[in-house]
Order: C-alpha cells, then structure tokens, then sequence
C-alpha cells in the first residue's frame, strides 16, 4: 500500500511518492467501460452495483447507488455522469462514479473528472469486490481513465485512508502523473460496547467530569419538563420539517449552511430520507421536552452502525447542552439495539472529541494531466502555495520572538 503520511494540522499538503509496486497478474477476462450520461446509467447498474456494495467492504449508505442518484437529482442534473466499470468475467468487479464538467481554475479554463460527491458526501471512493484486491481493480481502471481524452484534472474528494482510489493516484503517480494528497477530515467514531450506561459508564473516551456534567444538565432539564428521545424510521414531511427548522434556527441558519437554506440541498436529503426509508435505514432522532424538541439527528442505520449526518439543537436551551445529551440518549438507544458502533461523520470538533479520541483520516486526491496547462496547476497547489504558506509562517514566527 503506498505510504500515507500521519495526520496534522500543519502537513495539510503531501505528494505521492513513486515506489516500484508489485507486478499484477493479468486477467484476460476484465473488462473496463466507461458509461456516459445522465441518471440513467447509474440505474442501468444499480441492482449489481447494490450487490456489489453487499458483498464486500462498501456495504455504506454512501457507497449505495442510491446515495449517489440522490446527489446527482439534486446537485448536478445538468452535468454528464462517467461510470467507470470493472467487469470480471461479465460480472461487475468496481465502480467508480465520476462526473465531467468544465470549470477555471486560477484562470486557466479546465476539464475535470470529479468523483460524484461534495461536502455532503462524507466518503467517497472507488467501489470494488471483495474478490480482487483495490490494487488490481486500481490497476485496471487506471488504464482506461489514463487513455480517455479531455480531462486535464481527476478530483476525488474525502478519500478514506487506505482506500482504493489511492491506489489509483499511486498508479497515476507511477505512470509519470503529476499527483497530489490534500488532508482533510478527521471523522470520531465510537465502538460500541455490549451494555452500559453513557451518562454513567465510559462509551467511548469520556472521562468521569463529563459524564458528571451530563448528569448534572440533564437534572437541570428536568426541572423544565419531562424529557424523552423519539425515533422516526419514516420520511414523515411532518417530522422533516421539524429537524429542518430546528438545524436552520441556529448558527447554521445565519451562515446560510443550513439544509433550508438551499433547494438543493433540501432535495438531496428529502431524498436520502426516501431511500433510507426504503431500505429500513433512517433514523430521525428528536430530544424532547414536554413533547417540545430541542435537539435532533438526521441518522441512518445501517448494518449495526449508526451514522450522523447533520444534526440541530435550538440555541435557547443550549446551558442544557441539548446536543450532547442527545448524543447520550442516542448512545444508549443504539446499544439496546444491538448496534456497534456509532459514526459521526464530518469533520472532528469539540463536542464530538468529548465523545471519542478515535478517528478516521480522509484526503482529497488529485491527479494532473501530462499537458503544460495541467502540470502548472499542479505546481501552483502542491507546491507553490505550500511554500508561501510556510514563508509565511516562518515570518510571523520571527516577528512573535523579536516583539
């Protein structure tokens, strides 16, 4: 596996180092294709692309076929889909969901592959079988990307460490390709135990002060009313619109990050609660007191894990620390059903670092066309802009120690 360097804060930037990988058996029977369109070639797929997800490590709702027609309904209709497929013996072996568009970057007009995904896409990567490893199916689809022509960027965003598009920026490194590793989230999770009690017991990495302050808000909040968690496994429109409200009153609202904030984005996940609906997934969690909510999460369960997407609390109870009591009722819900672990998704912050110490590291992956035009962006980001970073650093530290 090519070497991923450690998270930190100030290596945000690495470039792919070129080592010689092992030879590849040859396996006359693949066969790699590139279906372009619209939403229809991901439907043309979708019952093997599901199977395929089922069969190996990819069994996520954002691996799913369904999470990606979602996305492309609500974020980019009008762009043209390129699905690259690995067949194995005609049975489909990978799949990697990429969209073209035409953009400018620093001035300069591009043509770009990007993996179909943006920031509300917590993972994105190359799907593949559990019967080839990630190096032979990067291998091989590398090739056919590699010889098609008009693509001056290939962009895949939020890569989990160690999975298999890095083996296609490995490839494309080995083949001359300028490359390049952009750090970014750092996902807390928490493996969940058998039994216990979050507001007693240590479910993750808490320590006992913070579990005591937990206790101490939620006996606060009693003295405003009963409290109680609710579960919908329902894309009820009533309950939507609620969890809505309630993450747009906040700061999120004032930012305009909010889901209601966007049409888009309110398609996208009007839809995800469809589909999870569906498949027996979704997990709309409410805190309430005296039936009024004051914190929720729009979740999906999925093959014994939990996992959070967004979350919302309302601001005037936040002495009460309503989100992190919710996240405590949660817990507790998730182990009586037997689940294992508990997924945050998004980037680390503070109050899920109280939760848990533990993370996932992803990168956005980039490789670079062999034209001039290509190789001088690449040059800009990865190592122009590096270093006048650095430049810059070095000059506020000097002025710190001589003031």
């Amino acid at each position: 596996m090519p070497a991923v360097p450690a998270a930190s804060a100030q290596h945000r930037f690495t470039e792919i180092l070129a080592t010689a990988p092992p030879s590849l058996p040859t396996r006359k029977l693949w066969r790699v294709e590139v279906l372009r369109g619209g939403g229809e070639v991901i439907e043309q797929t979708a019952a093997e692309w599901r199977a395929l997800c089922q069969e190996g490590n990819y069994d996520k709702p954002f691996y799913h076929p369904e999470w990606f027609r979602a996305f492309l309904h609500a974020f980019a209709p009008e762009r043209q889909v390129w699905l690259v497929t690995l067949r194995d013996q005609g049975k489909l072996a990978a799949v990697l969901p990429l969209i073209y568009e035409r953009d400018s970057v620093r001035g300069l007009p591009v043509n770009r592959l990007c993996g179909l995904a943006n920031n509300h896409s917590p993972r994105f990567d190359m799907i593949h079988s559990a019967t080839i490893s990630a190096q032979e199916a990067a291998a091989e689809v590398w090739k056919t990307l590699a010889d098609l022509p008009g693509w001056d960027i290939l962009k895949a965003p939020n890569v989990p460490v160690g999975g298999a598009f890095e083996w296609i920026l490995h490839t494309a490194s080995q083949d001359g390709y300028p490359t390049g590793r952009w750090e970014s989230l750092y996902t807390p999770f928490i493996t969940l135990p058998l039994t216990g009690d979050p507001f007693t017991e240590r479910v993750g990495d808490t320590n006992s002060k913070f579990r005591a302050n937990l206790r101490r808000r939620r006996r606060k909040l009693t003295q405003r009313g009963a409290i109680s968690l609710r579960r919908i496994a329902k894309a009820d429109p009533v309950y939507l619109e609620k969890f809505y409200r309630l993450e747009q009153s906040g700061w999120k609202g004032r930012t305009g990050s909010a889901i209601n904030c966007q049409p888009k984005t309110r398609r996208f996940y009007d839809a995800l609660a469809q589909e999870a609906e569906s498949q027996g997934s979704l997990s709309l969690y409410f805190l309430e007191v005296d039936g009024h909510p004051v914190a929720a999460h729009f979740g999906l369960t999925h093959e014994g894990v939990y996992y959070c997407p967004k979350v919302g609390y309302d601001e005037h109870w936040h002495t009460y620390s309503p989100g992190q009591l919710l996240v405590a009722a949660v817990l507790r819900d998730c182990m009586s059903r037997g689940l294992r672990e508990f997924d945050f998704l998004g980037p680390e912050m503070e109050w899920k670092s109280d939760w848990s110490s533990r993370v996932r590291s992803h990168a956005w992956c980039f490789v670079y066309a062999r034209n001039l035009k290509a190789r001088l962006l690449h040059g800009v980001k990865f190592q122009l802009i590096p270093l006048a970073k650095r430049l810059l650093r070095r000059g506020l530290d000097r002025r710190r120690n001589h003031s």
